[in-house]
């Protein structure tokens, strides 16, 4: 048998050493209980990050149209969020040039934002008032205000002290088998 040598031992060390790595955030997940049902205060809590990160959406989409339009060597433009509608926000042009050059490219370019719900089109239909005024829309149509969180999102359990599923869990469940039915053999288009 051939005598092995050093630099086979370093490159199976270092692969060794590199599996580990890889495999410890798994094992040190699933290492957590996960039979532990949720508890309504751990739910407050994923149910705050939620709408939270919602709200960030707000504030991106701002941040990535002023970004756009600098990109675009556009200057002097204001964008505001509705405060009516947080659905719509409206960007406000010195002149009708620079907001057509928006109106050209903005569907394209904001339907290649990766991460679906920040996505940003153009308000189908847009009612010309002001021609250097474009109403951008955003995929997501709600504000969550932090004090009423609790008329958006219900806590139940799985199951109620005798053991049977909660009515509020069965209604969901029940929503969701009607959704999944609809996708897989719900209407589809003719030939």
């Amino acid at each position: 048998m051939e005598k092995q040598k050093r630099w086979q031992f370093v490159l199976i060390t270092i692969v060794l050493l590199l599996t580990i790595y890889n495999i410890l955030p798994t094992v040190l997940f699933y290492s957590k209980p996960l039979n532990d049902p949720i508890k309504e205060k751990q739910a407050t809590v994923v149910a705050h990050g939620a709408a939270n990160r919602v709200n960030d959406l707000e504030k991106q989409s701002i941040d990535w149209l002023k970004s756009y339009n600098k990109l675009l060597g556009i200057k002097g433009a204001t964008v505001t969020l509705d405060a009516d509608n947080p659905e719509m926000i409206h960007v406000k042009y010195a002149n009708e040039k620079d907001a057509d050059i928006v109106r050209k490219h903005l569907p394209r370019a904001g339907s290649l934002i990766p991460f679906v719900p920040a996505q940003l089109s153009l308000v189908p239909n847009e009612k010309e008032h002001d021609g250097s005024l474009v109403t951008i829309q955003r995929k997501i149509p709600v504000h969550f205000a932090p004090s009423e969180l609790n008329h958006y999102f219900t806590f139940t359990e799985k199951r109620n002290v005798e053991g049977n599923i909660s009515p509020l869990y069965h209604k969901i469940i029940d929503d969701r088998l009607v959704q999944l039915g609809i996708a897989v053999g719900g209407i589809s288009e003719n030939a």
